[in-house]
């Protein structure tokens, strides 16, 4: 008995989580186009590598702020925000 209540539970936890998935999976993607691009084209920033993180900017810049009278580029708002909570926690070259 105790072997089948087992197989039982294990057989709907594995269905419950096949139809989660499915459910995930067909959500409608979010429709990004009314999102405005930021445009960091003619900005030439005082780094080339996110303070926060260490990624290279090379391939696209996220968000900037100005520190010290200098723009400073991240790869996202949240390294953005992140340096905003104590700027002097990290180097900027």
């Amino acid at each position: 008995m105790k072997k089948t209540t087992l197989l039982l539970s294990i057989i709907a936890f594995v269905a419950s989580c096949k139809n989660n998935q499915q459910a995930q999976t067909t959500k409608p993607a979010m429709d990004t186009t009314a999102i405005p691009k930021k445009d960091f084209s003619q900005i030439k920033f005082s780094n080339t590598i996110d303070p926060v993180c260490g990624m290279k900017l090379k391939f696209g810049i996220g968000d900037s702020t100005l520190y010290k009278g200098k723009p400073i580029a991240f790869c996202s708002d949240g390294c953005k925000a992140e340096f905003l909570k104590n700027p002097k926690g990290y180097v900027v070259k």
